[in-house]
């Protein structure tokens, strides 16, 4: 499992470099710590998948981008290094280690009505990158398996998307819940964000438009509904979502820690405990876990453990919030969620 971690560290690493360009690095540090605890993230890096791995390649793909997009004319070097890096999301997993980039970017150019800085990147040159890199282990497979490339691109990319071949279908609901569950505990901010009260500022339109906003917009939006329209639907296929969305709800944070660091912590514990007490009960009793666990006597003592880190992590966090220490006391919360989080994968 040392690449699966080194994958997550990678993911990591590259969101925090992105929160820094596009906010500093308050936000990077946020951010960062934000994805490492949410529950999706961190039961991927456990779990030995491709999409991690994908997940990486697409967020250093948008990194090398900004970074292109940042610098002006004198950026070949970034852009260079984008081709590479979507060259390598394309040998982890096919065709969408590209394709979620170009859209992103796509869209991007399109709300910041910048299609002229299409021309700064080096299309020619970069294609041959990408070529070089992408095509000589395709080529050598398919020269020793003739059956591969209609299985793969037709059958594993193409049909996968446009039929229910694969029988993984849901609603239009289906990941807008993955990710609510999967990024908490940090999505049970978003009601409080959306719903209270808001500092005059510039129009809905007007801050979409801003450079992060449209950037992290532009990574998020037209991946959820590429996901959504794909008949196969996975809960892990939306991990390259989640950098962009912790660089969104690290906003809202940094905003709460810094107007009402009180309000927000002093409401969590009785939800999280709740939540995470009737989930494991829940999956417990469908699953018949603790049948099986009980037998040892440690499945009530496991949940337990669980419910009071989960309860420790928000106490902790409260306390030092108080103390003005704003960053740690998320951290602490933070890493004492990640092992309620780790004694729940254990107890299921």
């Amino acid at each position: 499992r040392l690449g699966q971690l080194l994958f997550a560290l990678g993911t990591l690493l590259v969101t925090r470099r992105i929160g820094i360009l596009l906010f500093g690095r308050r936000h990077a540090k946020i951010a960062l710590i934000v994805l490492a605890s949410s529950v999706l993230f961190f039961a991927a890096s456990h779990i030995l998948t491709l999409d991690l791995a994908l997940s990486f390649f697409v967020a250093l793909t948008l990194l090398l981008f900004l970074k292109g997009y940042l610098a002006g004319p004198a950026s070949s070097r970034s852009y260079l290094g984008m081709f590479v890096a979507a060259a390598g999301g394309v040998l982890t997993k096919g065709l969408i280690g590209a394709v979620l980039p170009a859209m992103t970017i796509a869209c991007f150019l399109t709300v910041r009505r910048e299609w002229r800085r299409a021309r700064d990147i080096p299309w020619i040159s970069g294609s041959l990158l990408f070529l070089l890199i992408a095509a000589p282990w395709y080529a050598a497979v398919s020269i020793a398996n003739p059956e591969f490339p209609r299985y793969f691109f037709l059958h594993e990319q193409l049909e996968r998307f446009a039929t229910p071949v694969h029988r993984h279908q849901g609603g239009w609901w289906y990941y807008p819940a993955v990710l609510a569950a999967g990024l908490m505990p940090w999505s049970l901010m978003l009601p409080a964000r959306l719903f209270g009260r808001r500092a005059p500022g510039p129009s809905a339109v007007e801050a979409l438009r801003q450079e992060a906003p449209a950037f992290l917009w532009s990574w998020v939006v037209p991946g959820l509904l590429f996901f959504t329209a794909a008949q196969s639907k996975l809960p892990l296929y939306v991990l390259p979502l989640m950098p962009p969305l912790a660089l969104l709800i690290a906003s809202a944070l940094d905003r709460h820690l810094e107007q009402a660091p009180h309000r927000w912590l002093c409401l969590w514990p009785s939800v999280l405990l709740i939540v995470f007490a009737g989930s494991t009960a829940v999956i417990g009793r469908r699953h018949h876990a603790w049948d099986s666990i009980d037998q040892a006597g440690v499945g009530p003592a496991l949940a337990a453990v669980g419910v009071a880190l989960a309860g420790g992590a928000l106490l902790l966090g409260y306390v030092l919030a108080r103390r003005g220490r704003h960053l740690a006391g998320l951290a602490a919360a933070a890493c004492l969620w990640m092992a309620a989080c780790f004694t729940l994968l254990t107890v299921i």
